[in-house]
């Protein structure tokens, strides 16, 4: 696994993040820390994948395959990548 990849967990409340999670936390208004994603109880609207830039396509691809009718990735293309429910718009796992 790539140690570059970072992982958050939007839920209704807030942001799930492991505690290591060091990039980009000023965008996250209402931060959760958690050692472990399969122990949060809250339900999960979206998650967001941050990966290295050049890299982007080839994650949006590996996720797109592996979690094929299960969940849908979106990306802008630049290192992060959200992944969402089939049929829904990133803005719309808000609604």
């Amino acid at each position: 696994m790539d140690h570059n990849i970072r992982l958050a967990a939007i839920d209704i409340d807030g942001t799930f993040v492991r505690s290591d999670y060091t990039y980009d936390t000023e965008r996250f208004h209402r931060l959760k820390w958690t050692d472990d994603f399969r122990k949060v109880k809250d339900q999960i609207l979206k998650f967001t994948v941050g990966v290295p830039e050049e890299k982007t396509q080839y994650y949006f691809e590996l996720i797109r395959e592996r979690l094929k009718g299960i969940a849908e990735p979106t990306t802008s293309g630049h290192g992060s990548i959200d992944v969402i429910l089939p049929g829904c718009h990133t803005a719309g796992s808000f609604l």
